[in-house]
């Protein structure tokens, strides 16, 4: 059996581990052949197979997406995307070099089968003002598709 190359550079659109990526991708794999490390090769969507719903963004050519086996060896969602300009999200603007982490569920109600993502941790490229809030670079908020934010202050938990 042809072991697959640790990295590459795709030369069509592939749909691996929960993303279909587009050509000019360059992925890297981990011993076990699960995704460890991508750069994105055009503009796309990424976790479009299982949670397009509540994964809307057109992600820019350049961004980097890294997987973490923690908890399932395969994750369909990336544990952190770093974005490389300027990007809006759930109606918010973020600077480059942020990065975000989703807070992703998927199970099921009934018979219907759910995967979204509930919200995402970001740490902020560069010091920005959300909802008439100044935050410094590299600051951590959590942000939900309601608009609702999440941040520390003092230690203590504050919401805009």
């Amino acid at each position: 059996m042809l072991k697959k190359p640790k990295e590459r550079v795709l030369k069509k659109a592939e749909a691996i581990q929960g993303t279909t990526f587009q050509p000019g991708t360059s992925i890297r794999f981990d011993d076990e052949g699960n995704l460890e490390r991508v750069e994105l090769g055009a503009d796309q969507k990424v976790a479009d197979v299982n949670f397009a719903a509540s994964m809307p963004w057109v992600f820019k050519k350049g961004t980097t997406l890294q997987y973490q086996g923690i908890i399932f060896k395969a994750p369909r969602v990336p544990s952190k995307i770093t974005i490389h300009e300027p990007m809006t999200l759930w109606g918010i603007d973020f600077p480059a070099e942020t990065c975000f982490e989703p807070a992703s569920a998927a199970g099921s109600i009934g018979d219907e089968g759910v995967n979204v993502i509930m919200f995402m941790q970001a740490q902020l490229g560069e010091a920005t003002t959300i909802k008439g809030k100044e935050f410094p670079a590299h600051e951590y908020i959590q942000f939900y598709a309601d608009g609702k934010v999440i941040y520390r202050e003092n230690g203590e938990e504050k919401e805009r």
